[in-house]
Parts: structure tokens; sequence; C-alpha cells
């Protein structure tokens, strides 16, 4: 058994990958165990949640017949992940994960947790069948929803907040938070960022400075414009609601808004890859005609 370790030697991607991921539930658990119960109810099903925590009683009779005066009880859970940069998962290799998780954590509160990039049909449709023959949850989970599930966590301290968006750039330079291309629903802008990108990726506030001013645009199309995209070698990268729009002396165009937090925006264009030919900063996105 390797231990998870802020210093990995692993060199191949996917141990690295895995290393941490776990290291970062580590860490949630060491700040408060039931982090990983509020983290697993975002992403298994409410009724097949594993136990966590210690359970306090007292005068509970047990199957020796006796009655202590207080009993403190901490139920074992075993949880299994997968972890894959992309697609590769087989009903083979799944059902022995599965047989494996039965047998060796029999008595406890168990799961198994596929995590990848993103999952094709074939093997959506075959963890549903697993779930059937099985007792316990089997779940296929992206990377972005583990993250978001993660960022969701109630009372998370500042410390786990910062390495949170630490792990986050993390999964984007590892190319693990795609989702496929941006199908436009809405008329938005785009603003593609350089190398500032990554000077602001860890601080909400810098990107949106750096995102939102000062553009050559026409101040005549700006009125329609619902969000305002931050994009970064093609992939959206953070979702803004212009709620004014300015202009500066030079005639360059800026916006006062905010991040966008509706979860429906939010899964349709971040990390969607979006197609912007030229050398322009910027460039507007229109949904087709129907």
């Amino acid at each position: 058994m390797d231990p998870i370790s802020l210093f990995t030697r692993y060199s191949t991607n996917e141990n690295r990958i895995t290393n941490y991921c776990m290291l970062f539930l580590r860490l949630m658990t060491e700040e408060n165990p039931l982090f990983l119960r509020d983290l697993f109810k975002r992403i298994l099903p409410l009724d097949r949640i594993p136990r966590f925590g210690i359970v306090f009683s007292q005068q509970q009779k047990n199957e020796a017949g006796s009655i202590p005066d207080g009993v403190i009880v901490q139920a074992p859970v075993c949880i299994h992940f997968e972890f894959k940069t992309s697609d590769w998962f087989h009903l083979d290799q799944l059902r022995n994960h599965a047989d494996g998780l039965r047998t060796l954590c029999e008595g406890t509160d168990r799961a198994l947790i596929l995590v990848s990039s993103s999952f094709k049909e074939k093997t959506l449709q075959d963890v549903e069948s697993l779930r059937k023959n099985y007792p316990f949850p089997i779940a296929a989970v992206s990377y972005y929803d583990l993250l978001r599930a993660m960022q969701e966590v109630d009372d998370l301290s500042k410390g786990l907040k910062e390495h949170w968006k630490e792990f986050r750039c993390f999964l984007e330079d590892e190319g693990l938070l795609y989702k496929g291309e941006l199908i436009p629903h809405h008329r938005m802008l785009g603003v593609k960022l350089s190398q500032t990108y990554q000077e602001a990726a860890y601080d909400p506030a810098i990107l949106y400075e750096r995102t939102r001013k000062a553009w050559r645009l026409d101040q005549a199309r700006l009125g329609t414009i619902e969000y305002v995209l931050c994009v970064y070698r093609g992939i959206v990268r953070e979702i803004y609601r212009p709620l004014a729009w300015h202009r500066q002396e030079d005639g360059r165009m800026f916006f006062d808004g905010v991040i966008e937090s509706d979860p429906s925006i939010r899964a349709a264009y971040l990390y969607r890859e979006v197609k912007a030919p030229g050398r322009n900063a910027t460039f507007y996105l229109i949904p087709e005609e129907k």
C-alpha cells in the first residue's frame, strides 16, 4: 500500500492524478471528518451514502444482553476509487473492482466511485447494469463534478479553499476539466487571455479585472450580450454576467458584472472548447437561428 503524499514520487500521469485527488480528500478529512459525508451527498444517491463520524448513545442493549451506560461507535467505511485520465473503463474491470469491494470489505458501508474527464455512453450503461447486482452504490463522476462537489461542502476553512484553487488549476493544466465543444444558447462575448490567465488563475478578483477591461468593441452590440466568457487556450475558464458597460476616454469598453452562479449556465459553458479564429482578443458567440 503506497501512502498519499504531498511529495509524490509517481511519474506516470494517472498515478500522480490519483495521488493529488486522494490528497485533497485527506486534507478535507483532517480538517473535519464530516466533510467527506457532505461531499458524498453530492455525488452518491442520497439513500446510499456511507455513514461517517462517531455515534454517541446511552443505555443501549447489545447482542450479549448487557446495557452499558454509554457507547461510542465509529462504523467502518470502505470507499474504492478508480481514477482515469479518459474513459478507458471496461465491464470486466469494473466487475472485478466491484467483486473485490464486496468480498474484502464485507460488513462495512461501501461505495465504488469511478472518476474520469468524461464517460462514454457504453460505460454509463455498464455502470447502471452493475448497480443492480451489488449492495452498494457505484457512481461515475467527472473531475469537474468532483471538483464542484468539493467546493460546495459547507464551512471549508480559508486554507482549504486556497488548496481547492490550487487543485482546480492542477486539473485544468492536466486537461481533465475539458467537457467538449461549446454550443451557444445565449448571446455571449468571449475574451481571450494569454499568459495573464496563469498569473490570475488563483485569484478570482484578479481574473475578473483581467477579463473585464479594456477592449475595442462595438458599443451597439453590447446591450444584447448576456454573458462574458474568460477563455484561455480555447477553453472557457470563467463566466461573468455583465451588469453595465462603460467607455474609457480612449474608446475601449469595459463592464461591471458578477460571476455567473447559475448551475445550469456553468454546466453548459464552463470548461467547454470554443473556436475563435484570428488574433483578436475578443469574439462574439451567437446562437444559431432555428
